[in-house]
């Protein structure tokens, strides 16, 4: 008896509930059309990060002690998914802001220039003794 009741009230809802109509969206066509625009513009801004990274300097010592170059890792970033992508952008970023992290790259002219400023101050304290 309380399956009958309950088959009843559902039918009676369902064949009484508006039905969406071709035209019903759930989101608008322009709203729809805006955040897939918004979608590929961020898409495009994390391949720009991550192709510039992968010009650096660094990242070609890095790819050529791999045995492959810049060019053959950027031509797989488009099979990477949006957060795949946003994840491996932001990681870069994230290299790039902390100088402990790997940006703070001290080269071959920095380091000659710190050991003349050495051998000058020896020089200096020696004569001044």
């Amino acid at each position: 008896m309380r399956i009958k009741r309950l088959l009843v009230v559902t039918l009676a809802s369902a064949l009484g509930a508006p039905v969406a109509g071709a035209q019903d969206h759930l989101v608008r066509p322009a709203a729809a059309q805006e955040r897939l625009a918004e979608a590929a513009a961020l898409r495009e801004q994390n391949n720009a990060v991550l192709v510039r990274v992968l010009k650096s300097p660094a990242a070609a010592g890095a790819l050529a002690q791999l045995g492959t170059g810049a060019e053959a890792i950027a031509g797989r970033l488009p099979s990477l998914s949006d957060a795949e992508l946003a994840s491996l952008a932001q990681r870069a970023q994230a290299l790039r802001a902390d100088p402990l992290a790997g940006d703070f790259v001290i080269d071959l002219n920095d380091v000659l220039i710190l050991l003349l400023i050495v051998a000058i101050v020896i020089v200096v304290v020696r004569a001044a003794n």
